[in-house]
C-alpha cells in the first residue's frame, strides 16, 4: 500500500477509513491520516482508483490554539467531519457516523494540541452553531424569550425493592428504602 500512496520516507499511516464520502461522492473511496497529510483516494464503483488527494496536516487553519477539525452537518442532518484549511474547507461523511470523532481526536493529537472534547459532538464551531448563537442573542437583545427546555418528571420502581422513585430522566437517583442507586 505504501508503494501506490508514495509515502515519503518520515511519512507514516496514523489512521485509515474505508467507505468515506467526498463532495458529493457516494462512500467508495479511501480517507487515510499520516502524520503529514490527510490522502483521499478516490475510487470507482468498481473499486478501481480513480485518483489521489493530499491535504497537508500544516495547512490546517489554527484558532485560538485549536485547529479547524469539526464536526459538521449536511443539509439532510447526516454528521461530516468538516477541516478549514487556508484554501477552504473540506467535508468528508462517513459510512458509520461514529467515526467521525475518531478523526477528530486523531487529527488534533497528530498536530500536537489536546482535543477539546466539547467540541467533537456539538455545534459551536459549525456553522450552523454560528447561526443558533446569533440568532439566540438577537432573540435576546429584541426582548422575546426562548422556549426553556422543560425537564420531564418521570417515575420508576426501583430495580431492587420496587419502590417508587420519582426525578428527571437521566438522573442517578437513591432509593429511600433500600439505598440502590440508578438512573431514571
Amino acid at each position: 500500500m505504501a508503494e501506490k500512496l508514495n509515502l515519503m520516507a518520515n511519512e507514516s499511516i496514523v489512521l485509515k477509513d474505508v467507505g468515506v464520502a467526498h463532495e458529493g461522492s457516494i462512500y467508495t473511496n479511501e480517507l487515510i491520516l499520516t502524520n503529514l497529510n490527510i490522502i483521499l483516494i478516490n475510487k470507482g464503483m468498481l473499486g478501481k482508483t480513480k485518483s489521489v488527494d493530499r491535504f497537508p496536516l500544516n495547512q490546517i487553519k489554527i484558532l485560538d490554539g485549536k485547529p479547524q477539525v469539526l464536526q459538521g452537518k449536511k443539509s439532510n442532518g447526516s454528521a461530516t467531519l468538516d477541516i478549514v484549511f487556508v484554501r477552504g474547507v473540506e467535508s468528508f461523511s462517513f459510512q458509520s457516523q461514529s467515526n467521525i470523532s475518531k478523526w477528530i481526536k486523531a487529527i488534533t493529537n497528530t498536530l500536537g494540541y489536546e482535543v477539546d472534547e466539547s467540541r467533537v459532538n456539538d455545534d459551536s464551531g459549525t456553522l450552523i452553531g454560528a447561526f443558533k448563537s446569533i440568532k439566540s442573542g438577537v432573540m435576546d437583545a429584541i426582548g422575546i424569550k426562548q422556549k426553556e427546555k422543560i425537564e420531564e418528571k418521570i417515575t420508576k420502581k426501583c430495580i431492587s425493592c420496587s419502590a417508587p422513585l420519582v426525578g428527571v430522566a437521566g438522573q442517578v437517583v437513591k432509593c429511600k428504602y433500600c439505598d440502590t442507586s440508578q438512573t431514571l
